[in-house]
């Protein structure tokens, strides 16, 4: 297409300028926008209480599968409670996807209930979400064997007779008290290494669908680039998560999708939005919200105009009567595929390059949507502006053929 209207003084991209306009920018980040991202997501689960889920996932089943283990294994489970516990922080990033899909949908403005967390499981890049969540889970097991070698190499293999014996020999021995320095510092390093692969992963892969290496690059340089607002990002979520423990672990079902929704904010906070993916102004999110349900599906292309905004040119470049149809999604998208009027099946490598000046199909995320009634058929108009580089506008007019 820029190749039937090529602008002058536009300078084309070449492959380090792409591979750098895709490589995301980290911005410096400051403790006022920690408040902020905090303030966000709990404005977020305000909107979009998810307790009920969290606490049937993250709080009942998991308490009642360390009673039935304690069952069956007595009280040698006790060295192991403090790790599970306090490691549960490390898979926090990853248990919260739902929540990331939940904020995201409420910064679009589009309809949102706790059930729409389970449309991340659709996502293009959820593939890669789980290796990283894998590779997460190995960290945890990892943590866990090493507390418990911990434990064993301060107090032997005899396990504890009971709790009172476990809690003395903890807290009032100086072995109980080596226990706790080196396991809490090896404790401590374990945390910061997942704090630097999953900072902003997870949400970058949401967003951008990147690949789970180039997520865990993006997060080291955040938290290289604000090595003390992240340091005191990880205390808020040590510290949310021991005060949401101490009501026999009920406070983990507000403090855990606080911080999910709180992370999503804060990875818009770190990461700059993306150029190639133009943000819904506030109006037409309150519009495309309220209207979504009537242009969201396929259509069918009736006309195709194309304007020069350097010069102000513009005409159905593809003939009076273009072929293709157009697929409005719910979150905002349009893709769309056409062909020129008169197109003729090509015989020979010159008519076969000639064709791809005929043929268009475009990914966009659009802005606005103009429904036009007055038709014979019912019809919808969205204007389009496309990447700066093309400088064209384009307008598409489609007949709804199906819902």
């Amino acid at each position: 297409m820029s190749a039937l209207y090529p602008e002058k003084n536009a300078t084309p991209l070449t492959q380090g300028t792409a591979d750098a306009a895709l490589t995301p920018v980290i911005r410096s980040i400051t403790f006022a926008d920690l408040h902020d991202a905090l303030r966000l997501g709990w404005e977020d689960f305000k909107a979009v209480p998810s307790h009920p889920v969290i606490l049937c996932l993250y709080v009942i089943y998991p308490m009642l599968s360390l009673v039935l283990v304690g069952m069956v294994l007595g009280y040698s489970v006790l060295p192991l409670l403090f790790p599970l516990v306090a490691g549960f922080a490390l898979m926090g990033p990853f248990a919260a996807l739902g929540l990331y899909e939940l904020s995201r949908r409420r910064e679009l403005g589009e309809a949102t209930s706790a059930w729409h967390a389970t449309q991340v499981l659709r996502s293009p890049s959820f593939g890669a979400m789980l290796g990283l969540g894998t590779l997460l889970l190995m960290i945890f097991v990892v943590w866990v064997a090493t507390a418990q070698a911990i434990y064993v190499s301060t107090f032997g293999n005899a396990p504890p007779t009971g709790i009172p014996n476990f809690v003395t020999r903890v807290l009032t021995t100086p072995e109980g008290w080596e226990l706790i320095v080196v396991g809490c510092g090896v404790g401590f390093l374990f945390s910061v290494v997942a704090l630097c692969i999953s900072v902003v992963s997870f949400p970058l892969m949401h967003d951008r669908h990147a690949s789970a290496a180039a997520a865990m690059t993006t997060s080291f340089r955040a938290v290289a680039q604000n090595p003390v607002p992240m340091a005191a990002w990880g205390l808020i979520v040590a510290v949310l998560l021991l005060l949401g423990s101490m009501s026999l672990f009920l406070g983990r079902a507000v403090v855990i999708p606080l911080l999910g929704h709180s992370t999503w904010h804060l990875y818009r906070k770190v990461v700059e939005r993306n150029p190639n993916l133009p943000e819904m102004p506030p109006v037409a999110q309150a519009s495309f919200a309220d209207d979504g349900d009537k242009v969201v599906g396929t259509w069918k292309l009736v006309s195709y105009e194309v304007e020069v905004q350097a010069t102000g040119q513009k005409g159905p470049v593809m003939g009076e009567k273009p072929t293709g149809y157009g697929t409005f999604s719910s979150e905002g998208r349009v893709f769309f595929v056409l062909t020129g009027e008169a197109r003729k099946a090509a015989k020979t490598d010159q008519e076969r390059a000639e064709l791809l000046n005929t043929l268009v199909a475009i990914v966009k995320l659009f802005t606005s949507v103009r429904r036009d009634l007055s038709y014979s058929s019912e019809k919808v108009r969205t204007c389009c502006t496309m990447d700066s580089d093309l400088y064209l506008n384009q307008t598409m007019e489609f007949d709804h053929v199906d819902a």
